[in-house]
C-alpha cells in the first residue's frame, strides 16, 4: 500500500518527471513537482482529510489531467500551472480549497471542468478555456480569480 508520494521538486534533484495513467494513494498526501504527461493522467489521493494533492507545472503535450483529492474536508488541491489544456483539465472531488497559482490554457486552450468542489476554487493567474464547466460546488463556496 502506497502511504505518501513525494517526488522531488527542485531543479537540483530533477527537472521534470514523466507520468501517465492513474497514480493513486489510499487516503494519503501526494506532492509532485513539475511533470510531463505521457498520456491521459489521473492523480487520486482517495477520500480522506490527509489526501492533499499538490502538483507543480504540468506539460501536458495535449493529454488530459484529472485531479481528485476526495470530498472529505481538508483534502486540498494545489496546481502550479498547465499552459496546454487542449486535452482537458478536470478538478473533481476536492474536499478543501483548490488553488491554481499559475496560468491555465494560455498556449493551447481546452475544456476546464470543476466538479464537486467542497471549499471553492481560487485562480491566481489567467485562465483560458474553450469551455468552463462548474457543477456540484457546495452552496456558499466561491470560484475566485485574482488574475490581473
Amino acid at each position: 500500500m502506497l502511504r505518501h508520494i513525494v517526488l522531488p521538486s527542485t531543479a537540483a534533484e530533477r527537472s521534470t518527471v514523466t507520468i501517465g495513467g492513474t497514480i493513486a494513494t489510499t487516503n494519503n498526501r501526494m506532492d509532485i513537482g513539475a511533470v510531463t504527461l505521457s498520456g491521459a493522467t489521473i492523480l487520486n489521493t482517495g477520500n480522506h482529510s490527509d489526501g492533499i494533492l499538490n502538483v507543480g507545472a504540468v506539460t501536458s503535450a495535449g493529454n488530459s489531467l484529472t485531479l481528485n483529492s476526495g470530498s472529505t474536508a481538508g483534502a486540498t488541491i494545489g496546481l502550479t500551472s498547465m499552459a496546454d489544456t487542449s486535452g482537458g483539465l478536470t478538478i473533481t472531488h476536492a474536499g478543501g480549497l483548490v488553488t491554481v497559482t499559475g496560468i491555465l490554457g494560455n498556449s493551447a486552450a481546452g475544456n476546464l471542468i470543476i466538479t464537486n468542489s467542497i471549499a471553492g476554487v481560487t485562480f491566481d493567474a489567467a485562465v483560458t478555456a474553450t469551455t468552463l464547466t462548474i457543477s456540484d460546488t457546495t452552496d456558499g463556496q466561491t470560484i475566485t480569480s485574482t488574475a490581473p
